[in-house]
């Protein structure tokens, strides 16, 4: 005779949060070479590349209890010579958050992130940059291509507050990019002590854009040019072949950069609409050259991004900042960003 055993039940998975759901959406933004999953959270690792694609994200059930669930993450990246991370939104996970400092995880500055309807944020924006239409090309020009004969940009933001309107990058004269998205460049076991770890934008004076905005022009490029990425190396750190992969591996991403008059890339910036609606535009990487601070470039940048957003259907954007930068904030609540919600960055820096 067979027994037939009573099977219980399980119960539905709960529907995400507003904030989880958001999370999830940033993380298909931001896509790490390797990833598992435990229940709803997430596990990422990118030899060390960024804290979002080398963090555990807390989202929904790990499906198991909480000390349980922690040691796992801190084996899996103990595994990869990684740092055990936990990216939290809080105050939605406060107790996990709790449980992670009374273990010794250490915090990393909180980051915010903030959202904008499209309309809203193009509508603050036709102020700073009444011409954004960008050209876009098919694919980033060849590497050893010099940026004159590369697709053409267009006029972006933020500048250097001793440089005077005239005073443009010298043909020849190397770049020197003012981070403006505030992350660690790297989250290997020799990193002992705590560093910025949100991947958003970040930047570094709340100053008004000042008169006479330099002429140039922008592209908008579905891969990111061999300067693009030099750009972004020069804040981050040495980009490992992976993180080619977090950049690139998104259906829907432009790389926009942004040109003088003499073909000096002067500024870059990443977005990408990569949730299953199509809502979302993530906006990171965005940096200017430290000579064209405060005239108006990032805020160029921005908008054409958020122009072809809204050719993918794209109905709001988002972006990651420092909590404790407040310029940057202060920035991007002019163009009509708030705060949707929080969440705290730790890592175990000791065994």
């Amino acid at each position: 005779m067979h027994e037939i055993a009573r099977a219980k039940p399980v119960p539905p998975r709960r529907r995400f949060t507003p904030t989880e759901s958001l999370e999830a959406a940033a993380a298909r933004g931001w896509p790490a070479r390797e990833q598992a999953t435990l229940g709803d959270w997430l596990l990422r690792a990118t030899d060390g590349w960024t804290q979002r694609a080398n963090s555990a994200l807390a989202i929904g059930s790990p499906d198991l209890p909480t000390p349980d669930a922690i040691d796992f993450v801190q084996q899996w990246y103990r595994q990869r010579s990684l740092i055990p991370a936990l990216s939290i939104p809080v105050p939605l996970f406060q107790r996990l958050d709790d449980e992670l400092e009374r273990r010794g995880w250490t915090a990393m500055p909180t980051t915010q992130v903030m959202t904008v309807s499209l309309p809203t944020l193009l509508t603050a924006l036709s102020g700073h940059a009444a011409d954004t239409s960008p050209t876009t090309s098919p694919a980033a020009a060849p590497p050893g291509t010099p940026p004159s004969a590369a697709a053409p940009p267009r006029q972006a933001d933020d500048a250097s507050p001793t440089t005077s309107p005239s005073a443009a990058a010298q043909p020849g004269q190397p770049a020197s990019f003012t981070d403006q998205d505030g992350t660690s460049p790297a989250i290997s076991p020799s990193a002992t002590t705590p560093s910025a770890a949100s991947d958003g934008p970040s930047f570094a004076e709340d100053e008004p854009e000042t008169a006479g905005s330099p002429g140039g022009r922008i592209e908008l490029a579905t891969e990111p040019s061999a300067e693009w990425l030099s750009a972004v190396a020069g804040r981050k750190g040495p980009l490992p072949d992976s993180a080619r992969h977090v950049l690139t591996a998104v259906p829907n991403v432009r790389f926009a950069q942004w040109y003088d008059e003499q073909g000096t890339l002067l500024a870059t910036a990443r977005g990408c609409v990569a949730d299953d609606e199509s809502r979302w535009l993530g906006l990171s990487l965005i940096g200017v050259d430290e000579r064209m601070r405060r005239r108006g470039l990032a805020q160029r940048l921005i908008a054409a991004l958020a122009e072809w957003a809204v050719t993918l259907g794209a109905r709001d954007a988002y972006l990651q900042v420092e909590q404790r930068n407040t310029a940057a904030v202060a920035l991007y609540s002019r163009l009509g960003f708030t705060v949707h919600h929080i969440y705290s960055s730790r890592r175990l820096l000791t065994d």
